[in-house]
This record gives C-alpha cells, structure tokens and sequence, in this order.
C-alpha cells in the first residue's frame, strides 16, 4: 500500500516541461522571475474505506494532492501571452502527469488556472495552473 510520503514525494518528482524552479514539497517563501514557471506539491489528502475483515482497505484508499505551477506574473507583457502560457503549461502539466511513473492504481486529475493576488499589494499577483491529482492505491 502506498505512503501519503512516497504519493507526495512521487508527485514532486515529475519533469514538467517549461517549469524553470521544482521545488518538491516545500512552496517557496518568494519569487524572482527567473525562477518561473516554478511548482510545489501541495494539501496531500486521502479517503479510506471502510476496514473489512477480507482486507478491502487495500482497495479503497484514494489519495489526493494539488501540484502548482506558477506560471508569470499578472499584468506583464499582453494578455494573449498569458493566455497561450496558462494553456502551455496546462498542456505540459497534463502530458506529464499521464507519463508521471508515480501512478498507483489509476491517476485522475483535474487542471484549472487560476490568479494568486498578493496580500496588502506588497508584490505581484501570479497567474498559476493547479492540477488536483487523485489516484487509488
């Protein structure tokens, strides 16, 4: 049966073409922009069946996690080039998740971009891409 260490770690651990900074499982204090595209493994969760005396548990953990992908800061360069670099990364994200070795049982995932504003507007908000990932194992 797998680890939520080993998920989390096996998740870190994939090649994400264009990402510039992988920074495992540890999210990042600050960014430059030399660092982005920069991702994190991230809010590891899991759901169990119910324990049976056949060992059905083996069978019904569902293990989750977010992996994030800063892509560029907002409000630099047109937004058609935001536009293209979210569904890049979108694209490049996806195909290394359906390559990743780390499946356990069945990947799933869902990708969705998304804006992070900066509290008290003391640095950039970023356009990022979120992928959930979900698999049973």
């Amino acid at each position: 049966m797998t680890t939520y260490a080993q998920w989390m770690n096996g998740l870190a651990a994939i090649s994400v073409t264009g990402v510039a900074k992988n920074y495992g499982t540890d999210a990042p204090q600050s960014l430059t922009t030399p660092q982005l595209p920069a991702m994190w493994v991230r809010f590891p969760r899991g759901e169990q069946a119910p324990l049976t005396a056949e060992g059905g548990a083996n069978l019904g953990k569902e293990l989750r996690a977010e992996i994030v992908v800063i892509v560029a800061p907002v409000l630099q360069g047109f937004h058609s080039d935001r536009v293209d670099e979210v569904l890049t990364m979108m694209d490049n994200l996806s195909d290394a998740l359906a390559d990743n070795p780390v499946g356990i049982s069945k990947n799933s995932w869902s990708i969705r971009p998304y804006v992070i504003e900066q509290e008290d507007n003391r640095g950039p908000s970023y356009t990022v891409v979120i992928a959930e990932v979900w698999a049973t194992g």
